[in-house]
């Protein structure tokens, strides 16, 4: 499994692919629902449904900074970051791999092959929102601020 950046203004998270990819393809699904979208929202969910789906390893792109760039958008993200959220301790202890599977993330032929505690999910979606609300600041000099889990098996 490879590991992904996700970066906002000067601020970087690390985790794993397969957290990412399911990450964002429950952000596109939640911010689908919403009616009446404004055109780069729909840019925004194409984009994440790509990335969670493109089986690309160590590059996952969330654009956040093509994509968040004022305060209303931001808004709108944390808003549905928050709805997943609250969807993904609703599911809790874990996601069941048909459940993930149905996803279909990872790209062709990806699969998982075991129910994941959903609290690697939370954590990832957690910073995701944190990095949007400017609650994480840059990585350290030659460190990463880094989310993992020993239970997230590779997508």
């Amino acid at each position: 499994m490879g590991s992904s950046s996700t970066d906002f203004r000067d601020a970087r998270f690390w985790t794993g692919d397969s957290g990412l990819q399911v990450w964002l393809f429950l952000l596109a699904r939640e911010l689908e629902q919403l009616t009446a979208r404004p055109q780069w929202l729909d840019e925004a969910i194409a984009h994440w449904r790509d990335h969670a789906k493109s089986g690309a390893i160590g590059c996952v792109d969330a654009a956040l900074d093509r994509f968040c760039t004022s305060q209303n958008r931001i808004d709108l993200v944390v808003a549905g970051g928050n709805r997943v959220l609250e969807w993904l301790r609703g599911q809790a202890p874990y996601l069941s791999k048909d459940l993930l599977n149905s996803f279909k993330v990872g790209g062709r032929g990806s699969r998982f092959t075991k129910d994941v505690d959903v609290d690697y999910y939370i954590r990832v979606g957690t910073a995701f929102v944190d990095i949007l609300m400017g609650r994480i600041g840059p990585p350290p000099p030659g460190g990463m601020n880094f989310i993992y889990s020993r239970r997230a098996p590779a997508a």
